[in-house]
């Protein structure tokens, strides 16, 4: 373990990181589930969070060359510090942000913090860390999430906290530079202190309720109707968002399909596009609670991860030589993550570089024709399909547990 963590500090990584980074702070801080005199796990702060999104949003951008498709399975996906903001004061934790501009002065905000002892949760581009370089080029598209637990002076090098088992060196000034990267992140910065007391009963009816009026909303992009319209444009051939007319003749279908099996199996999923994170909490809470319905519930939400993980293998259908050796590189290189340690840092870049090698000529010419490809679209449409009922029915199952 690097000499540059916090003493005390001595957990690391998790899920998915708006929720592992917390996870792994307030352990840091002693606070305990009061239910349990353990430290919180990530799938109950996950739970009281809200729990749930469901998000699919296709974007095309003229400044870059592929479509961009955007996945996300996390209550208020949209709003992170909203999310953030209210998973804490169900807790009684304090969340003090501190956002800025100015490299200087969000620079000197990190340093006192981690000079008194406190780990700092940071918004950055994870592309530019030195340890994840997949596409250092293509930056700028999505958000990230990790801590801060440790700093070198000497060295200029921070320990960073992501979703391996083990934490990271990164040299300061990338660390800068990713911070900097996206512009509204304003050098997001968060600290946390413990609360005086914990009504946990009262914080997991309160993320359950978050959840069903989330996910049972009527957006097309951040609830349930999200995945019915997913399901309708795999084969609709007069919108211009449909697959058929976003991916005619192939093209780009290879950065689509990944897309989709990365955003169910890894950057920062379970491979179950956080079912079965949810069912876990589910799992704890129906014991806290004396509810046997919420125990029913986890059995369902587990059963419907499973079917987000057959969609996400039937995007990269090992029978497609490419999509088997692109799925092996992927499968790799998130294993490698998840092990974290600056000893797999070479092979967490490497494995990028080698899945970016494959990307412009599958892009290019996908190796199926448009018969095969049509019918991906059908069986996916129909697997969306079945998993929306499925969710559907699952929220049900949560509101009657209220209820009871």
């Amino acid at each position: 373990m690097s000499t540059t963590v916090l003493p005390g500090y001595d957990h690391f990584g998790g899920i998915h990181p708006e929720t592992a980074t917390i996870a792994n702070c307030l352990r840091y801080l002693g606070v305990k589930n009061p239910a349990t005199g353990e430290p919180f796990t990530e799938a109950m702060l996950f739970g009281i969070g809200g729990g749930l999104g469901a998000c699919y949003i296709l974007w095309e951008f003229k400044e870059h060359n592929r479509p961009a498709i955007v996945f996300g399975w996390q209550h208020q996906f949209n709003y992170p510090v909203r999310y953030v903001t209210q998973l804490c004061e169900r807790i009684g934790v304090t969340a003090e942000f501190h956002e800025t501009g100015g490299m200087k002065k969000a620079g000197q905000t990190l340093h006192d913090a981690l000079a008194a002892g406190k780990p700092a949760i940071l918004w950055l581009e994870r592309e530019l860390l030195d340890y994840y370089n997949r596409d250092p080029d293509d930056t700028g598209w999505f958000s990230w999430v990790v801590t801060a637990c440790g700093y070198d002076a000497v060295a200029d090098v921070f320990a960073i906290d992501d979703t391996g088992a083990a934490p990271f060196t990164v040299p300061g000034a990338s660390l800068t530079a990713a911070r900097q990267r996206i512009p509204s992140f304003k050098n997001r910065l968060l600290l946390l202190s413990p609360p005086e007391s914990i009504d946990l009963p009262a914080a997991i009816k309160e993320g359950i309720q978050g959840n069903i009026e989330y996910l049972g909303s009527k957006s097309t992009s951040f609830a349930l109707p999200t995945l019915r319209k997913w399901a309708r444009m795999l084969t609709d051939t007069k919108n211009a968002k449909g697959w058929p007319t976003v991916f005619a003749g192939g093209k780009c279908l290879f950065s689509g399909l990944v897309s989709v099996y990365e955003g169910i199996m890894h950057e920062g999923s379970d491979g179950t596009a956080l079912r079965d994170m949810y069912a876990d909490f589910l799992t704890e809470s129906a014991v806290i609670l004396g509810s046997p319905a919420l125990d029913e519930a986890a059995a369902e939400y587990r059963a419907i991860g499973a079917k987000w993980r057959v969609l996400a293998e039937m995007s990269l259908d090992p029978s497609v030589e490419l999509l088997a050796a692109a799925r092996d590189v992927l499968d790799r290189r998130e294993a490698a993550i998840r092990t974290g340690g600056d000893d797999q840092a070479d092979t967490i870049v490497g494995l990028g570089k080698e899945f970016e090698a494959m990307r412009p000529d599958a892009d290019a010419a996908f190796p199926r024709d448009e018969a095969w490809i049509n019918d991906l679209f059908a069986r996916m449409q129909a697997q969306i399909s079945d998993i929306f009922a499925h969710e559907v029915a699952a929220l049900d199952m949560l509101r009657e547990a209220l209820e009871d």
